[in-house]
């Protein structure tokens, strides 16, 4: 339906997937991956999820709950940051000045 890849998720999750974009729930995607299955999702499907205008939130909120990176290449990882829009992470992921 929206063109993503569910490789390793069960139909039931990418159902929940699906609804919760077309819903417009896309700001809390990562609530309907299964927690083990958010990175490889994500990294698998980011250039689309910039495209449904997704990739900001779905990626922070991924990449700083992940235990680890181990799985990927560094270069995978720079390639989702690469694709996300630089104005809606600082909007929503503001560098704060120390006090």
């Amino acid at each position: 339906m929206f063109g993503l890849d569910y490789l390793d998720l069960t139909n039931a999750d990418a159902g929940r997937v699906d609804e919760a974009l077309s819903q417009g729930k896309g700001d809390r995607l990562v609530g309907y991956i299964p927690s083990e299955k958010r990175l490889a999702f994500v990294l698998r499907n980011f250039r689309r999820l910039a495209e449904l205008n997704v990739l900001e939130l779905t990626w922070m909120q991924t990449y700083l709950h992940a235990s680890h990176l181990n799985d990927f290449p560094l270069s995978a990882v720079q390639n989702v940051f690469d694709a996300c829009d630089r104005a809606v992470l600082r909007e929503h992921f503001p560098i704060r000045e120390p006090p």
